[in-house]
């Protein structure tokens, strides 16, 4: 991975060149003071900071719990002293002996249904960040790439730095590493042997100089981009710089979570003064995930996608919901790779971030691989493969009334150069609706699938047809979202309007 001279400022600001880099693990040593004391504890409470959306009208779909009080921090706190004092010890990161309060220079800490979000910074240089309950990420902010790379300074710097290990080496860490959390890769269904590269800074000459941080990810499939669990190691330290992984299970929460933030355990009874809908039931959360990742599941099976196994709600990166009498509204993402959204009791939106155009945002060196960029669709192959999209789902043309012949267009990209494009292999079959219905509809398409010359596979689905049969729901439905007064009968069948 390689980055360009650029010049920027970071919220965790090194202090200097890395001239001194190798007397960088002396520098490890915190103040000597390690008891914790009430005063400190309790003003650390005091100033923590929480996510502002938690109190905004988003708070509901995303999951928070707008009430942040000192017995959850104290919760919170403990939980991540506890996580960073275990990693510390693990992976003998030598931050100090004990990691106490007064260490800590900043605290995150912030409610949600499934437990903590937030995290905690010691000495102004470690991070260890919590989300829905999850440890998913630590950074040493002097030495992890994500800091290094936006300092062009040190990034000369280290690429004058010899490294001390070798790509087994840097392995060997990593392994150990997750080991030291109790994880495998098997777990998680990835691929037992990791990939390791090393980091290399791009001067403005173009040319590559290596630089002394290697990443290690475990994939769940060699080319895979996302669903990966990342360990950065420093070659001058040799030891863990940044750790990833978003696939962690969440931590129990205690038995006492929601009385600590003063509510029920029953959201019903408290989730509508903070704009959660009372049809928003524990039975709906878990249905819905479940039918999410049915339908999914769907998608992957009759299109013949590149997923090498079956999908989970422990695949399930982020999850919105929101109960309907006639359908629910859903909206996923699953492994950070696959998008799925369901608006009117079917599939109105699937997006393939691993071939689509993300892939080309997300890694810019695909733009010049004559493997990828040489490959080509002629019109009629396009038009077919995007037909065959739709009767693998079983719709027809004819049933969603589209309007014959679809028009198909090629998918252009931002290039290199200024005002530059460049054509990617990709296509996107669009219908529109039949005729006398414009007015009504507008510019919109009816439906559009976007297939990829690479894969002959969609990448895109987008269905706006409001004629499209709806998925059937289960027989208990509206029991499911509280409405108890309804006929037994209402859900046994496919919603309509």
């Amino acid at each position: 991975m390689a980055t360009k001279d650029s010049c920027s400022t970071t919220p965790c600001r090194k202090a200097g060149t890395l001239a001194g880099l190798a007397c960088v693990v002396a520098a490890l040593a915190l103040p000597a003071a390690t008891r914790d004391t009430d005063f400190q504890r309790q003003q650390l409470l005091q100033d923590a900071h929480q996510d502002p959306a938690a109190t905004s009208p988003r708070a509901a779909r995303l999951r928070y719990v707008p009430t942040n009080t000192l017995a959850f921090r104290d919760y919170a706190l403990s939980v991540m002293l506890t996580q960073a004092n275990h990693l510390n010890r693990q992976w003998q990161l030598g931050i100090a002996p004990q990691i106490a309060t007064e260490h800590i220079t900043r605290l995150d800490a912030t409610p949600m249904v499934a437990g903590i979000a937030g995290g905690i910074t010691v000495s102004n240089r470690f991070r260890f960040a919590f989300t829905e309950g999850k440890f998913v990420l630590y950074q040493d902010g002097l030495l992890c790439w994500q800091d290094t790379e936006r300092d062009i300074s040190q990034l000369k710097a280290l690429s004058k730095q010899r490294s001390l290990l070798s790509l087994r080496q840097a392995t060997e860490i990593a392994k150990q590493a997750l080991r030291g959390l109790g994880l495998t890769p098997a777990q998680f269904r990835l691929m037992e042997t990791p990939v390791t590269q090393q980091y290399s800074y791009t001067s403005v000459d173009e040319k590559a100089h290596p630089v002394p941080v290697f990443l290690v990810q475990w994939k769940p499939t060699p080319k895979a981009q996302f669903n990966t669990i990342r360990i950065e190691v420093s070659g001058l330290t040799k030891t863990v710089v940044a750790y990833e992984n978003y696939l962690a299970p969440p931590l129990p929460l205690p038995t006492n979570y929601f009385q600590m933030l003063g509510i029920s355990p029953d959201r019903g009874k408290w989730g509508a003064q903070f704009g959660y809908d009372p049809h928003h039931t524990a039975a709906f959360e878990h249905f819905a995930r479940a039918y999410a990742v049915a339908q999914m599941n769907h998608l992957v099976q009759a299109w013949q996608l590149d997923y090498p196994r079956l999908l989970t709600t422990n695949d399930i990166a982020w999850f919105y919901a929101k109960p309907g009498t006639n359908a629910p509204f859903v909206c996923a993402g699953f492994t950070n790779r696959f998008y799925l959204q369901m608006m009117e009791g079917f599939v109105d939106l699937f997006e393939d971030r691993a071939h689509n155009q993300s892939l080309f945002s997300e890694d810019p060196s695909k733009l010049h691989s004559r493997a990828v960029m040489s490959r080509k669709l002629d019109e009629k192959t396009a038009i077919q493969l995007a037909r065959d999209t739709l009767h693998r789902l079983g719709l027809d043309e004819k049933q969603l009334r589209l309007r014959e012949p679809p028009t198909v267009t090629q998918v252009d990209f931002p290039g290199d150069k200024e005002d530059e494009t460049v054509l990617l292999p990709l296509y996107t079959v669009a219908w529109h609706f039949p005729p006398g219905l414009e007015r009504k509809f507008g510019e919109m398409k009816a439906l559009g699938v976007q297939v990829s010359a690479v894969t002959k596979r969609a990448v895109m689905f987008a269905n706006n047809c409001p004629w499209t049969p709806k998925l059937p729901l289960p027989t208990n439905y509206l029991e499911i979202i509280g409405v108890t007064n309804a006929p037994s009968e209402a859900g046994s069948k496919p919603a309509s309007k």
